[in-house]
């Protein structure tokens, strides 16, 4: 099995007028036959990046553009299109088939250099439900400052919703607006899973470090998750170092 390491992806920069989004999930559930991660599919269902990644969303002189989300918004996570205009699109899917297979997601979409304006959905394309006459479990968007909030419930049907957004420079910027502290190190010496293998370790071999001297918590995903073992195959891994302040992604 072939083993890649990407290293840190890009992030904001202090000294660029780009402007950068990540999804924070804050919170899921899953009953009956819900099956949502937490991963984000930006533009498409093969660019997967984990919750609280940032992505490029205009690119200091141009916005960036996505295909439109019906075509791959059937995802177990969250879809994310970049319309190309200062909106940014996010659906959940819920082609679940019955009203007791629920899922359930709370976060927020988080700007760099951007405020929002403005959240709203279309009352014909996938529309909230927020109605309590017919509706138990009732969707909500809000948003303030940097960031998008939803609190989205999914059965047999899709949500999405949209967020507008302008420039508005980072006034404490520090690279994503952490307070000066500085991010965690996260080194990994093999991530590379043999084709005889029936068990890996995917934490043997990681070390970190923290010049702040704040506590480090690595997390990982594995894309596509089971790995079948005995079978050539290419599978995506991606840790998160975290501490109080920062968090660093590796693939």
């Amino acid at each position: 099995m072939k083993c890649v390491d990407s290293g840190t992806p890009p992030g904001p920069s202090c000294d660029s007028n780009q402007i950068w989004a990540r999804v924070n999930v804050d919170s899921f559930s899953n009953q009956g036959a819900g099956n949502f991660t937490n991963n984000v599919y930006v533009g498409s269902s093969s660019n997967v990046v984990a919750s609280g990644e940032w992505f490029l969303v205009h690119d200091g002189t141009n916005y960036i553009s996505d295909p439109v989300i019906t075509g791959y918004q059937n995802v177990t996570g969250l879809a994310v299109r970049r319309v190309g205009d200062g909106r940014i699109v996010l659906a959940l899917q819920g082609t679940n088939p019955l009203n007791s297979d629920l899922e359930h997601v709370t976060g927020n979409i988080e700007f760099f250099n951007a405020d929002v304006t403005n959240v709203y959905f279309d009352a014909n394309q996938d529309p909230l439900e927020t109605n309590p006459t017919l509706n138990t479990n009732l969707d909500s968007i809000s948003f303030a400052a940097d960031k998008s909030n939803f609190d989205l419930y999914v059965s047999t049907g899709n949500d999405r919703y949209v967020t507008g957004f302008v420039f508005a420079e980072d006034e404490d910027c520090d690279d994503g607006g952490n307070g000066g502290n500085t991010a965690p190190v996260i080194i990994v010496a093999n991530a590379c899973i043999l084709t005889d293998a029936t068990e890996f370790d995917f934490l043997a071999g990681v070390t970190t470090s923290d010049a702040d001297g704040d506590t480090v918590t690595v997390t990982y995903v594995v894309n596509p998750d089971p790995i079948v073992f005995g079978e050539n195959g290419s599978y995506t891994i991606t840790y998160t170092a975290t501490t109080e302040q920062r968090q660093l992604h590796l693939q």
